[in-house]
């Protein structure tokens, strides 16, 4: 969805007003990824057996995230230095401040923090800013929301930041993009689109999720029909209300009803066992699945070099732009399977053992220190 809506939109024409009007929600799948990153992280790393509460050192886990996002991320970063250095020395699309900053701050992943800087060189990788700074603080509010005296509240904490935030924001700031008819503002838009706090109560949603999920309903199969139909209700809502996109209040396409829908949709499919789930987990659907994060943060970039080729053919040009979409697209998909499989794996192998040798002294220390405080609790 993500890449139909930066690149595919000219593709659309002629299509249905439903249709289009789905895919101009593209941009919601951000936020679909940041409920989906809580959930995954909590299940995979949550151990509600452990006063520390995960399953690992922090610094391990820290390790373990720059493993599997960095290499891909600096790869981007590299296709996308001539289009962006192209887009202020000669499309004089972006001034030389942002140039400037964007060559500092975005190799930091730390662009989001900076709305003006949010978009700057590679425009997807403002959510790995903000995904940077869910890992950074990721064991800090594992420790604190799912501690005795908080976890059995997490859930509706979780739940009335969503809506409550999500509210106040919209209050503020109703952004465009939600169908929303608003006067443009750079600054504020950027502020409440972009800005890592803004977002930290749909990751933390997430998070209560998959704590939910480890605690009460997994494995529990008198729940399963329960949530086949709540599968059912949260993906017809989703549907409808992207294909509604700018026929309905705008607050309908905000994170106040999407992010539990997402949620909804998440816990459902966890606990499914039916054809969506094993289509899900076919090794394809797993492989692409893996590969989705290349095609996420590659699809600007490519499409930029891919567009200067195909203009420069001698026919190409004069096919419909469906066709440069679909030879887009499987370029897109076929170059990040293979990245995925010749240098993602093989660099986060590498990238783990490098900084695991490197950090050795500090997560021994930090593990002994985890250990002992669980042997006196225990």
């Amino acid at each position: 969805m993500v890449v139909v809506f930066h690149c595919g939109q000219n593709a659309l024409e002629g299509t249905p007003a439903s249709v289009r009007g789905f895919f101009q929600n593209g941009y919601q799948a951000v936020s679909f990824f940041f409920v989906l990153s809580g959930f995954v992280l909590a299940y995979n790393y949550l151990d509600l057996t452990r006063q520390s509460k995960i399953k690992t050192s922090d610094t391990k886990f820290w390790i373990a995230r720059v493993a599997r996002i960095y290499p891909l991320y600096l790869v981007a970063l590299v296709v996308a230095i001539v289009p962006f250095a192209y887009s202020a020395a000669v499309a004089s699309i972006i001034s030389a401040p942002i140039l400037f900053g964007g060559l500092v701050f975005v190799p930091l992943m730390l662009q989001a923090w900076l709305p003006a800087l949010a978009l700057a060189w590679n425009l997807p990788a403002w959510s790995l800013s903000v995904e940077a700074f869910f890992y950074a603080v990721f064991p800090w509010i594992a420790r604190r929301a799912f501690s005795e005296r908080l976890k059995a509240r997490a859930l509706p904490l979780a739940f009335s930041l969503v809506v409550g935030f999500g509210l106040l924001c919209h209050a503020i700031f109703p952004l465009n993009e939600t169908g929303a008819k608003t006067p443009h503002d750079g600054r504020m838009h950027h502020f409440m689109a972009y800005f890592p706090l803004v977002h930290l109560p749909t990751f933390f949603f997430g998070m209560t999720l998959g704590h939910f999920f480890l605690a009460r309903v997994a494995g529990n199969s008198g729940n399963r029909r329960r949530h086949d139909w709540l599968l059912m209700f949260s993906t017809l809502c989703i549907l409808v209300l992207f294909a509604l996109h700018g026929r309905i209040p705008p607050v309908l396409l905000s994170n106040v009803i999407l992010v539990p829908l997402y949620g909804a949709l998440i816990l459902s499919v966890a606990n499914s066992r039916q054809a969506l789930s094993r289509f899900l987990g076919h090794p394809a659907m797993v492989t692409l699945g893996e590969a989705s994060y290349g095609i996420y943060i590659l699809h600007i970039p490519l499409a930029f070099w891919m567009s200067r080729l195909w203009n420069q053919s001698a026919f190409l040009p004069s096919q419909p732009p469906m066709v440069f979409f679909v030879c887009y697209a499987l370029v897109l998909f076929g170059l990040c399977i293979s990245l995925h499989l010749g240098f993602e794996k093989p660099a986060r192998h590498w990238v783990n053992e490098f900084l695991n040798a490197r950090f050795r002294r500090h997560i021994d220390s930090s593990c002994h220190f985890e250990g002992t405080r669980t042997r006196t609790v225990d």
